[in-house]
C-alpha cells in the first residue's frame, strides 16, 4: 500500500490514541502529545468530528460513543467475530439459553456478540455497550 495513502490514518489515530489517554484534550495538547503540526492536529480534529469520532465543546474535545465503530470494525478485520458468533451461537443452543460474550475494559465489559433466546423477558444489549462489571455474572 503506498505510503501516502497510509500516513493520514496514522495521523487520525495518533490523535485519537491521545485524546483516549487524556480523556479531553485542547488542540495544543494533542500537538506536544503526538508531535504533529498544529495545521495537522486541526485538519485531523475537524475530520474526526465531521464524521462523529470527536466532540468540540468550546476548545476542549471529547471523544463520542461512535468511536465505538472503529473496535468493531478491528474485531470484524480480525476474522475472529465470525468464529465467536458461531461458537456463541453452538452453546446457546446446547444450553437453550441466551448466551452473552463480553471482553473486559477497563473497569467495566465491553460486549461482543450475543445468541438470545425466545423469553417471556430478555435482556438485550447492543455489541459495544459498555456495562460495569461489578454488575455483571461470571462465566
Amino acid at each position: 500500500m503506498p505510503e501516502e495513502s497510509v500516513r493520514p490514518l496514522e495521523r487520525g489515530l495518533a490523535v485519537l490514541r491521545a485524546l483516549a489517554v487524556a480523556d479531553q484534550a485542547r488542540a495544543g495538547d494533542l500537538v506536544r502529545a503526538t508531535g504533529l503540526a498544529r495545521s495537522t492536529v486541526d485538519r485531523v480534529v475537524a475530520t474526526l468530528a465531521r464524521i462523529g469520532y470527536v466532540r468540540e465543546h468550546g476548545q476542549e474535545l471529547h471523544l463520542t460513543p461512535r468511536l465505538m465503530e472503529l473496535g468493531n470494525a478491528y474485531l470484524a478485520a480480525s476474522g475472529l467475530s465470525g468464529e465467536v458468533a458461531a461458537r456463541t451461537a453452538r452453546l446457546a443452543d446446547e444450553l437453550d439459553e441466551s448466551v452473552s460474550l463480553a471482553v473486559p475494559d477497563g473497569d467495566g465489559v465491553r460486549f461482543v456478540t450475543q445468541a438470545a433466546r425466545r423469553r417471556a423477558m430478555s435482556v438485550a444489549f447492543r455489541i459495544g455497550d459498555l456495562l460495569p462489571a461489578e454488575r455483571c455474572a461470571p462465566g
